[in-house]
């Protein structure tokens, strides 16, 4: 099997990886809340069970991207400007977080 077919074999390239993982919650707390009302609604608890786990997954990537975050914040380069927009995002992220 031809592992580079799988679409990884670019993330060398890539410069910092907070984007990589910044998304894993984005995706999984509506998740979460879709599967817990569903759960709640239909009273479904295999569903409840899954959102949980959802609810998990997504707080470990929560974690996960502040974390690449703070290590991306000190080595991109940039200027005033954007370090005012990074320190917004910043303080954004650490808030919802």
């Amino acid at each position: 099997m031809d592992f580079s077919l799988l679409g990884f074999h670019g993330l060398h390239q890539v410069f910092n990886v907070h984007p990589v993982f910044v998304h894993f919650p984005i995706a999984l707390f509506p998740s979460a809340l879709l599967l817990y009302g569903l759960g709640v609604l239909l009273n479904w608890r295999s569903a409840c069970v899954a959102g949980r786990a959802c609810l998990y997954l997504a707080l470990a990537g929560t974690a996960v991207a502040v974390i690449t975050g703070l290590m991306a914040q000190d080595t991109f380069p940039h200027n005033e400007r954007i370090h005012h927009m990074m320190q917004t995002h910043r303080t954004i992220g650490l808030v919802i977080g």
